[in-house]
C-alpha cells in the first residue's frame, strides 16, 4: 500500500510541476477533437489564424519544410500544439506518425507562438500533401 501511495504522489509531482504532457494521458485524436472545438469559438479561431501567419511568415519554416518533404516520404498529416502552462513551451503531436510528421514537428516546435486563450490549450494543425 505504502508503495502505491508512492507512485501515486509522484505521478502527481510530475504533473503538478509540468513535465508530464496531456500526450501521456489523452490520446491524439482526443486532444485533436478539442482542438478542433477550440477554433468553434472567437478566441480559439484568432488564435489559429496567429499560428498560421506566424508559421508561415517565419523565415526558415518554409525553406525546412520543402526539405522534410524531399527527405522524406510526406503524407497528409494531422494534430495538435499542446500548451501546459505560461512558460510558452508547447509540444506538438502528428500523426500518423512518420518521419515525415516527426520532421514537420521538429519545425513547429522551433517557432516562438503567441500566449493562447487559456491553459492547457489545444490548437489544431492540418497539412495536406499534393501528390
Amino acid at each position: 500500500m505504502k508503495h502505491t501511495k508512492k507512485i501515486v504522489f509522484s505521478f502527481l509531482s510530475l504533473i503538478i510541476s509540468g513535465e508530464v504532457f496531456s500526450s501521456d494521458i489523452l490520446a491524439v485524436d482526443e486532444m485533436y477533437e478539442i482542438s478542433k472545438s477550440n477554433v468553434q469559438m472567437l478566441a480559439g479561431k484568432t488564435f489559429d489564424e496567429e499560428i498560421q501567419k506566424i508559421t508561415m511568415s517565419n523565415e526558415w519554416f518554409v525553406p525546412n519544410l520543402k526539405s522534410c518533404m524531399l527527405n522524406t516520404t510526406p503524407s497528409d498529416i494531422y494534430g495538435v500544439y499542446e500548451f501546459l502552462n505560461k512558460n510558452k513551451a508547447y509540444k506538438v503531436y502528428l500523426k500518423p506518425r512518420s518521419d515525415f510528421s516527426d520532421c514537420v514537428s521538429k519545425l513547429l516546435e522551433g517557432i516562438n507562438l503567441p500566449t493562447p486563450p487559456s491553459y492547457p490549450y489545444y490548437s489544431p494543425f492540418e497539412l495536406n500533401v499534393k501528390q
